[in-house]
């Protein structure tokens, strides 16, 4: 359940002080949103500058992610592809950026 991954991730990063660079949240489960969850999620200090991914079967999900503002950074829909999940990752986490940086730094 959204629950118990919440408390989970919590112990965690409290206890063995690991926090994630990235984190998928599917939008449509039982008992609890992605939404909730995530905003939940990023309630915890330390989870506050992870990047959150929603995963979703909505085909207007540009529609509903973006209209929840600040909740995530990016999305995929379902069926995910993998070089679309990669493409997602380069993104948020500003992976084409890094490299460049590097590239104009080694000239």
């Amino acid at each position: 359940s959204p629950q118990a991954a919440l408390q989970k991730l919590d112990k965690l990063v409290l206890n063995k002080d690991l926090t994630p660079d990235i984190i998928f949240c599917d939008i449509l489960m039982e008992d609890m949103d992605g939404f909730k969850l995530a905003e939940k999620m990023k309630g915890n200090k330390k989870l506050k500058s992870v990047k959150y991914v929603a995963i979703t079967s909505d085909l207007n999900a540009e529609t509903s992610v973006q209209s929840k503002t600040g909740v995530f950074d990016a999305y995929l829909t379902k069926p995910i592809f993998f070089m679309e999940t990669v493409n997602v990752i380069k993104k948020v986490m500003n992976i084409n950026e890094q490299v460049a940086q590097r590239r104009k730094n080694e000239l």
